[in-house]
Order: structure tokens, then C-alpha cells, then sequence
């Protein structure tokens, strides 16, 4: 690859980086990726009555779309190395509106299964679409990485909360047919994309010759701050699959319609994105690691309410706050692990995605076979309050060379 940093222009606020035009077009197609992939609790909830799903099985079949994503983010960003992210970002927005279609259209018993196909698309856009996007505010919005990472993820919450917002109120109105009017977006959302992104930026990691080189880093501390964020961002992970999965069957089994539920799922994630807008710049003023650490300890705060507080007004602050804290952690997350990670680009990003996405999911069957064997949704709520405390305190033993300092793990 050839460097093409110099040529750029740079943007000197966060918000700016918005009127780069392959950046523009990173963040909106993952917004429309995560608009089809935030329908997915949404409909499996819809459809967990005529399917007879338990709360175990509902969990389960999350796990395996969720899983279908995370063990074939790797793969995808090997690939994407390869052939080029704007393929793959191209190839991920079709493959996603193309299976949900087909799971809307053929019979119920293969929704399911399609759903998990679904997610494959998940797979393919994000380790092409994050490296991406932090490649870009390394090299032109002044190395504030985490803040162009949070603009990233920024959109994708807003996918998903806009995806179940609407899906809820589709699927009252209309039943599963119509979802098929959001299929339809993927059109323009391609043409789009497939001109915006012929300019993406194709950048070499380097370390200018005038800057002196980083003693090595020793081997224990590497390995011993590399597993103190695996074990954050698995906490963060799972508690976001526990809400998301788990909070609309509550909501659905206490008789209230789709639209109901819809909206909070909404709720929660437009927490999730506020959290992320004010965690990844204030990460890049303060340092990742006091951000991740105190934003994933306070959440526990709020999840714990949840599981004392009867459902109203004050329930539903604490679900939206409870989303903004665990997405104030996210893009910090996500940018260390990219460092941590072997490799660089694309598969650096799917390996660090691959594991969050498949260590949530995993976690979502555990909480699933809980929530069946107390029948109380109550203790989901009170067990994710417990791991994001955990997640919180586990973070303190992240390495401050290696959160305040990108350059000395470079590899």
C-alpha cells in the first residue's frame, strides 16, 4: 500500500470528519447495516409465540446469529485486506437486505435460521467499515482515533434504535410483511455507497523516522493488561446482549404489543449512542482507561435498579441510562483492542469485533437458562448490574503505557 495521508485534508473537530465523503459514507452504511441487524429481537420476539421459543431458545438462536458475526469477522477482515474494504462494505449491505427479505417471504420455519444467516453481513461490514473509519481519524482528524471511532459507532446505535423503533410498528401494523418496506432502502443505500467510497484511503501504519523508537514492551505486562481487556470488553458485551435480548421477551410476556417493546429497545440503544458520542472524545482528552473503568462500574448502578423498580417512568431513565454508561466504554474498547490485536487493518478489527460479538452472545445463552430456571426477567437485570460492576473493576488493571501511549504497541 501506498501512503496517501499527506494528500488529505484535515479536520480539526470531531464533527467535521462528517464532510469527508468516504467517512460520511462509512458511518451511514452502518447505519444501514445495524437498521436490518437491530430488527433481529425485535422479530425473534414476534415470532417466539407462533415458534413456541423459550426464553433458552431464544437465546440460543441470538447466540447463533450473533456468533455467525463474530467467528466470521476475522475471516471477513483477512478478506477485506485483500479485495478491498469498499467490496466488502458493498457485498455486506446486500447479503444482509437479501436474507432478511427471504426470511419475511418463506415460510416461518426458516426465519430463524435465516436470521442467522443474516448476520454473516454483520461480519463482512464491520471489520472493513471500523478499520476504516479509525484509519481515518488517525491520519486526518489529528490521531483523535477513538473520537472518529465513536462517530462510527454512533451510527450504527442508530441503526439500532431506529430499526426497532420502526420494526415494532411495522410488525403491529402490518405483521412480518411489513418489515419489507425497510428491505427496500438497501437500494440507494448501495448506489451510495458504491460512488462515495471509490476515494477510501488505503494508509501504511508507519512511525516517522524523526520519532524515537519505543523500548520494548516487556511480555508479562503486554499479556497481562491484553487480558484485563478481553475480560472488560466480554463483561461489556454480554450485558449489552442481556438487555437487548432479554428485554423485549419481558416486556412481550407482561402482554404488551410489539410497538411497546420496540420503543425500548430503542430507548436503551439511543443511550447506548449518547454514551458513545461523550466516551470516545472524552477518551481522547482523558485516557481510555479511566473512561471504560468508571462508565462500566457506574452502570451497574442503573441495572440494578431495573431489577427492583416497578416498570414506569423512573425504569425506563435507568434503562436509558444504563445503555448510555456500557456505550461509553465501546469505541475505547474497540480502538485498544485493534492495538492489542495481531496482524493490522481489516483483520485486526474483525478479530477484536469477532470476540466482543461472540463473547456477548455466548453469554446470552447462559442468561437465557437463567431467566428459565427463576422465571423472573428481575434477575437478569440484577446479574448484568454484577458483571458490568466486574467489567469496571477488571479494567483498572489495564496498563497506563498501553492506554496512553498507541505508539509503544505497535507491532
Amino acid at each position: 500500500m501506498t501512503s496517501t495521508a499527506k494528500t488529505h485534508k484535515t479536520y480539526s473537530s470531531g464533527a467535521a470528519i462528517l464532510l469527508n465523503a468516504p467517512f460520511f459514507a462509512i458511518v451511514f452504511s452502518h447505519f444501514m447495516t445495524d437498521l436490518y441487524v437491530g430488527q433481529r429481537s425485535i422479530y425473534l420476539t414476534y415470532l417466539s409465540k407462533p415458534l413456541g421459543l423459550s426464553n433458552t431458545e431464544l437465546g440460543a438462536i441470538t447466540t447463533g446469529a450473533v456468533m455467525a458475526a463474530g467467528l466470521s469477522q476475522p475471516i471477513f477482515g483477512w478478506l477485506a485486506d485483500r479485495i478491498g474494504p469498499r467490496r466488502m462494505i458493498l457485498a455486506a449491505i446486500a447479503w444482509i437486505a437479501l436474507t432478511y427479505a427471504l426470511s419475511i417471504i418463506l415460510p416461518i420455519a426458516a426465519a430463524a435460521p435465516l436470521l442467522i444467516l443474516a448476520n454473516l453481513g454483520a461480519g463482512m461490514y464491520h471489520p472493513a467499515g471500523v478499520s476504516q473509519a479509525t484509519l481515518i481519524g488517525r491520519t486526518q482528524l489529528a490521531g483523535r482515533e477513538s473520537t472518529a471511532a465513536s462517530y462510527f459507532f454512533l451510527f450504527g446505535q442508530l441503526g439500532f434504535f431506529v430499526g426497532p423503533l420502526l420494526g415494532g410498528v411495522l410488525l403491529s401494523k402490518w405483521g412480518d410483511y411489513g418489515l419489507l418496506a425497510l428491505i427496500g432502502l438497501a437500494i440507494p443505500a448501495l448506489i451510495f455507497a458504491q460512488r462515495a467510497l471509490k476515494t477510501l484511503p488505503r494508509v501504511e501504519r508507519t512511525i516517522p523516522a524523526d520519532q524515537p523508537r519505543e523500548a520494548p514492551r516487556k511480555p508479562k505486562l503486554f499479556w497481562w493488561s491484553a487480558s484485563a481487556l478481553v475480560a472488560a470488553a466480554a463483561f461489556q458485551s454480554w450485558v449489552q446482549q442481556n438487555v437487548t435480548t432479554f428485554m423485549p421477551k419481558h416486556m412481550s410476556d407482561l402482554g404488551k404489543p410489539s410497538s411497546y417493546y420496540g420503543l425500548l429497545a430503542a430507548l436503551f440503544l439511543a443511550g447506548t449512542a449518547a454514551g458513545n458520542l461523550v466516551g470516545g472524545p472524552l477518551a481522547d482528552k482523558i485516557g481510555k482507561r479511566p473512561v471504560i473503568a468508571v462508565s462500566l462500574f457506574l452502570a451497574g448502578l442503573p441495572l440494578f435498579l431495573m431489577s427492583r423498580l416497578e416498570i414506569g417512568f423512573l425504569w425506563y431513565a435507568m434503562l436509558f441510562l444504563s445503555g448510555a454508561l456500557m456505550g461509553a466504554a465501546y469505541s475505547s474498547l474497540v480502538v485498544l483492542g485493534q492495538k492489542l490485536a495481531p496482524g493490522g487493518g481489516a483483520l485486526a478489527s474483525g478479530l477484536v469485533l469477532g470476540f466482543i460479538f461472540s463473547s456477548g452472545a455466548l453469554g446470552a445463552v447462559l442468561t437465557g437458562v437463567l431467566a428459565d430456571s427463576t422465571g423472573s426477567f428481575p434477575v437478569v437485570y440484577l446479574f448484568s448490574a454484577g458483571l458490568a460492576v466486574a467489567g469496571g473493576l477488571v479494567s483498572l488493571l489495564l496498563d497506563r503505557q498501553i492506554t496512553q501511549n498507541p505508539e509503544a504497541i505497535q507491532r
